[in-house]
């Protein structure tokens, strides 16, 4: 059974909580109108987010996951997987939009809305087609574009998510980034961004290049695979699917991998005893780490130590 809640964008206060989770939704609202929401949720049961739109105005809203995955329902009954690979523009006047959360997902997210009439001063009377939805003057709008995540746009999401605008400073700090980000969305979107925007496939190779460097310099130390998606700001299953994809191996067998490899060559290198290098390479058990040894190279490591100091 599904956990339903429903969330509003006008007079229901600042913080939201969410049926079948555990977190909450933030809204502030600035005094240039806009309004961040920030949400940090960990599902419990499979529930939806009925997110009603604004009945004052229509809306724009830009919206950025850092971490985890649903999926986007849309007026049209389109269905939309969001993730931290692509960046939301989204204008749906009058009806709600649905997000759909599997149990065990940690979604943490930063949007912004700004009215339509404001984002169409501020664009001017040239306004590229691809905006023409978003700013039209109709009120019955229902249009939804997806903008590949580079690292500018995630790194304001990031800023977004950790600013505490109750503070005054902070206050500012987070309209600020919140007028950077709706930028950096719509520039990427039209094509005229400064820093080329990645497209999926590069933004995984940045993300598997970072993540090999940060084993490789890690042996030794924990390397869970919900760590290191929390670090490196993907959900565990991303992690997981880029691995396989990419050296067709899971996450945990290229990282067992990884310390055989470094602890076969300090067995051939070095004078360091069996116990050490099993500590160099993350192993606590003595044990543990002479089965996976013997199974990966066919020999007890005391026996490779042994003919290396011959």
């Amino acid at each position: 059974m599904k956990h339903h809640t429903s969330i509003g964008h006008d007079g229901e206060g600042s913080i939201f909580s969410v049926s079948g989770t555990r977190g909450c939704v933030g809204r502030s609202v600035f005094k240039n109108e806009l309004t961040l929401y920030r949400a940090e949720l960990r599902a419990l049961e499979d529930c939806e987010i009925a997110a009603r739109p604004p009945h004052v105005e229509p809306s724009v809203i830009l919206s950025k996951y850092l971490v985890g995955e649903s999926v986007l329902t849309v007026p049209t009954q389109q269905s939309i997987p969001q993730s931290p690979h692509v960046t939301f523009i989204r204008r749906v006047d009058k009806i709600e939009t649905t997000y759909s959360i599997e149990k065990g997902q940690t979604i943490r997210y930063a949007s912004v809305m700004i009215p339509a009439r404001v984002l169409s001063q501020q664009i001017g009377p040239n306004v590229p087609p691809v905006l023409s939805p978003f700013v039209s003057e109709q009120d019955d709008i229902c249009h939804v574009s997806t903008v590949a995540s580079n690292r500018k746009i995630h790194g304001l999401a990031n800023k977004l998510f950790m600013t505490n605008s109750t503070d005054i400073t902070q206050n500012l700090i987070a309209n600020g980034l919140a007028s950077l980000f709706i930028a950096e969305i719509i520039s990427a979107l039209c094509g005229q961004c400064h820093t080329k925007p990645d497209s999926v496939l590069d933004w995984e190779t940045h993300v598997f290049s970072d993540l090999k460097a940060y084993i490789d310099a890690n042996l030794g130390n924990p390397l869970s695979r919900a760590l290191l998606a929390a670090k490196f700001s993907i959900s565990e299953s991303n992690l997981n699917r880029m691995f396989v994809k990419r050296t067709g191996q899971t996450y945990s067998d290229y990282v067992r991998e990884k310390r055989l490899e470094a602890a076969h060559s300090a067995l051939q290198n070095t004078t360091m005893t069996i116990s050490q290098i099993a500590q160099s390479v993350g192993y606590n058990h003595l044990s543990n780490f002479s089965r996976a040894y013997s199974q990966r190279y066919g020999e007890v490591p005391s026996r490779i130590a042994l003919r290396s100091r011959i």
